[in-house]
């Protein structure tokens, strides 16, 4: 495209008709100007940056949107030249027209999708994660954030598990995550505890993904983890307490079945006792009818006889 300073048309390809729905001669002739067409929003970004080559007497640059005679717009991006004359008086002004809605499009979209991830961040309860190849964090949601006792989540970019946790739990997660990037394969709902290198511990149910480039290109891991430690903990005392009362039935029966002598039968005891109650010791105390010691038993023997 080339016009001279009067904005008279010289010359047009015919691509324009399918940018703006108009014949190349209705822009040839007069009727029409590419300029009547800029979207109203767009008007003001396109003169700067041509009274800016004018300025510096150079190309310019500028993405805009054309509007379509069907009312729709196409976005484009003009790349031009003002021409001068021997007196260095602007006389002409020479562009090339792309057409670029479908990347516009894609862009749109693209930010549109990390602004609902934002929110996504910022407001689960959840802790999320994206980590690269060498398990440094590059994104994390603020609940992660909290989670790693960092006062803002950017704060964790560039950091990994070895700045938080314990030596054997940040190496165990890093196993975890290069498998996942080897095989492609998921670890889903996987039960895990935390250790801090403070000793701090925590429970997790956590779900941990390969991430991928635009052209499927594992590029790293992302995992979602949530806490479970109150879960945990009231699950581990409820089996605790029936592993203790099975070992307390187990030795009322061994005890009602021994053929050992009473001394045997009550040292049995008391060492079963010090097991269930994981002490370092237990004793056994024996009393007659009117609450007189008889007899103290500990693991490990008789202590003191009445």
């Amino acid at each position: 495209m080339a016009c001279n300073g009067a904005e008279t048309v010289m010359f047009i390809s015919t691509g324009v008709e399918t940018l703006t729905g108009l014949a190349p001669e209705e822009f040839l002739s007069g009727q029409r100007t590419l300029a009547q067409l800029v979207h109203p929003e767009d008007q003001e970004a396109v003169t700067i940056a041509i009274d800016q080559a004018l300025v510096n007497r150079a190309p310019y640059s500028v993405t805009y949107r054309l509007t379509h005679v069907d009312g729709s717009s196409r976005s484009v991006h003009e790349q031009g030249q003002v021409l001068y004359d021997d007196k260095g008086k602007a006389v002409s002004r020479g562009g090339l027209l792309l057409d670029v809605t479908d990347q516009a499009e894609l862009q749109e979209t693209l930010l549109r999708q990390l602004a609902l991830l934002d929110v996504l961040m910022e407001t689960t309860t959840d802790n999320v994660y994206f980590k690269d190849a060498e398990g440094s964090f590059l994104k994390v949601s603020a609940a992660q954030a909290r989670w790693l006792r960092l006062a803002t989540p950017d704060d964790a970019i560039g950091k990994s598990d070895f700045d938080f946790f314990a030596e054997e739990h940040a190496s165990a997660a890093l196993a975890d995550e290069q498998g996942i990037m080897r095989t492609g394969q998921s670890i889903i709902d996987a039960e895990e505890r935390d250790t801090w290198k403070d000793g701090r511990m925590a429970w997790v149910s956590t779900t941990k993904m390969p991430l991928h480039d635009g052209h499927g290109n594992v590029i790293g891991t992302f995992g979602i983890s949530r806490d479970i430690t109150k879960r945990k903990m009231a699950e581990l005392a409820i089996q605790e307490n029936q592993e203790r009362m099975t070992a307390i039935i187990n030795t009322q029966r061994d005890a009602a079945a021994s053929k050992e002598d009473a001394d045997a039968v009550l040292e049995m005891i008391a060492a079963s006792a010090a097991q269930i109650t994981k002490a370092d010791g237990a004793a056994l105390l024996l009393l007659d009818a009117e609450g007189e010691q008889l007899v103290v038993r500990t693991a490990q023997g008789i202590l003191e006889s009445a």
